[in-house]
Formats: C-alpha cells, structure tokens, sequence
C-alpha cells in the first residue's frame, strides 16, 4: 500500500492507528505519538523497512524470522530489543515477533540507522545464542554499528577510558544507559581485532555462537577458531585476553606490543581522586579496598604507590597486579582472578 493511501485510512480509522505494515515489517505505535506526526511516522516506518530488508540481504541471508518495530518512549535509551515474546510495551505489536523498539526523537537523528543495525544484530545473535551474556552481546552489536556504519557512540569510549569503574563481565541494566559498560565491551571487541582475529569481532562472534556457550566460553571458541596465525600468545586464553585488554585500556597510548587502543581520546585522567586517598591508606585498608575490585578493574594509580615494596608483592600474590607504566608515571593496577 502507498504512503498516502495508508496516510488516508488511518486518519478515516483512528482504531487502526496504532498497528500497519510496510515491506513485510510490521509496525505500531501510540496513539499520542502517531497523532503528534503521522506522515513522518509513516515516513520514517517505510526508510526502517527498505533499511531492515538491505540489512537482510547485505549481511544475514540465513535470517528469516520476523522483525517488528514499536515507535515509542524508551526513557534514558534509544533503543530496545525484545526476543520474541517478551514483549510487555506500550504499543500493540503483538508477541509473535522478535521487536526492535525506537524512541521517536530518533526521527530527526542520524543515529536512526545505527540503532535499527544494532537492534537487529541483537534479534540474528539471538536466534543462535538466546543465553548469551551483555558483554558478549554489547561489545559484537556496538562492533557491528562501527564495522557498517563507520562510528560509534564517542561519549560510551569515553567514560570507559576515562572512568571506568564496573569489570568488563558485569551484566547490564537495561532500564538505565551505563556509558562505561557499553564502552568497555564495544572497546574489547575492538582490541580483539587489533591483535587476535582474522575476522571482523561480530562475524567472529556469531560464526561461533552456540546455544549451550555463553560469556568466557563463548570467548574461548572465538579465540581458538578464529585467531590469526601471527596473533600474540595472550590471543590463545580467554583469561589471558581479558588481563592484557585491562592494561591496553589503562594506557590507551601506543607500546611495543600493542597499537594505542582508541587513540582518538585520551587516556585515563593520572591522578583520580580514588588514587589520591590510596596513597593515604594504612597497608590493610589498602589492600581491603583492592581486593573488592570486581575482575579485570583497573585503576592507573601514581607512581608514589610503587614505594609499597614487599605489601606490591603480598596484593599481588592475591591476584592483584601492579605494573609500572614508566612513561606515565603511573602503575597499572588490576585483578587478574
């Protein structure tokens, strides 16, 4: 059906107002929404259409299950991603498809199309990995934004090389944006490429999801399959992948192992105001505090910390690593288990 001719039902029959279909996608909307602008709903539900069916044919041959798109209020976020159903929103989409869900102030974004891309890499991982864990998910769909689209939210980089606080493996909530933990996994995927794979992450990812492998696993199998001939030592462990991202992420800034990881930003600020009260500490709140950092946390600490001496190698006997960055005047300081 055309445009205009869907324009003129929907206004002769508000009822309907909230569900139609374009190019075998299915949409809907609130009644409030679609009343605010209807032509640019209608508009913008068709670009979606032809933008999902290139996606299809471009990259996901193999997909074939169904896709619809709910134009409605996301809060903090742009964009949801709803398996078939679990769907509880507030359009009538039904539950039968997977549902990609778009705040309408998108409309007027460029940031449109990198959010319908994200959402559907999430509904095509889905179907070959339904128990897969965020930080696998996160980092392959923010992989797969850069990878096609060619950018990636710059304010997510940022808040997980200047302050990152949460472990790589933390799971995410949806319900409220956490900047930092979409930026270390979009980050990690990327020094996966940089160092291991001989493919893009998200291909890597999703040529070795399995339903029964999740997180870690998950990472191992891509790390064995997909790891390129001259790849580093740590490219052959999760475990040790994970550590030697913790130090690039740290240091953002170019070494003899590894190129700087994103070198766009600068790295963490030296002297964070948790660093500054370390130096300060008794020995046993010291490593109190040390030992409550989450796996794979890191903090770059001045370099007056070094002057520990023997309590360095006690914290480090307990998986807490200290090393010195020279060149910063810093050390690096994380949890290896």
């Amino acid at each position: 059906m055309k445009p205009l001719a869907l324009l003129l039902l929907l206004l002769v029959s508000p009822a309907i107002a909230r569900t139609w279909s374009t190019l075998d996608t299915r949409f809907a909307t609130t009644e409030e929404i679609y009343r605010s602008h209807p032509v640019r709903v209608l508009e913008v539900s068709r670009q979606v259409a032809l933008h999902i069916k290139d996606l299809r044919k471009k990259y996901f041959p193999f997909f074939q299950q169904s896709v619809a798109v709910s134009f409605e209020a996301t809060g903090a976020v742009d964009a949801l991603f709803f398996p078939a159903g679990t769907y509880q929103g507030k359009t009538a989409i039904g539950k039968d498809h997977h549902v990609i869900v778009l705040n309408p102030r998108l409309f007027q974004s460029s940031r449109l199309w990198r959010m319908v891309g994200h959402e559907f890499f999430h509904a095509v991982h889905h179907e070959l990995a339904p128990f897969e864990l965020d930080w696998i998910r996160e980092g392959a769909a923010q992989n797969f934004e850069y990878d096609v689209y060619g950018a990636v939210t710059q304010s997510h980089v940022r808040a997980a090389l200047e302050d990152s606080r949460h472990a790589l493996e933390e799971n995410f909530d949806h319900s409220a944006l956490s900047q930092e933990r979409y930026g270390n996994t979009f980050l990690f995927m990327h020094f996966l490429e940089q160092n291991c794979l001989q493919e893009r992450a998200w291909v890597s990812v999703l040529r070795n999801s399995k339903a029964s492998a999740r997180g870690r696993d998950t990472l191992a199998l891509v790390l064995a399959q997909e790891s390129k001939l001259a790849a580093a030592a740590f490219c052959h462990s999760a475990l040790r992948a994970m550590g030697e991202f913790t130090q690039a992420k740290l240091l953002n800034r170019r070494t003899e192992h590894w190129p700087a990881l994103w070198p766009l930003l600068p790295s963490m600020p030296l002297a964070q105001q948790e660093a500054l009260v370390l130096l300060n500490l008794p020995r046993e709140q010291l490593e109190d505090f040390l030992l409550r950092l989450p796996p794979f946390l890191g903090l770059k600490l001045p370099a007056e910390l070094g002057a520990l001496g023997p309590e360095a190698r006690a914290l480090e006997e307990l998986g807490i690593r200290l090393i010195p960055a020279p060149a910063e005047k810093a050390l690096l300081l994380y949890k290896e288990r």
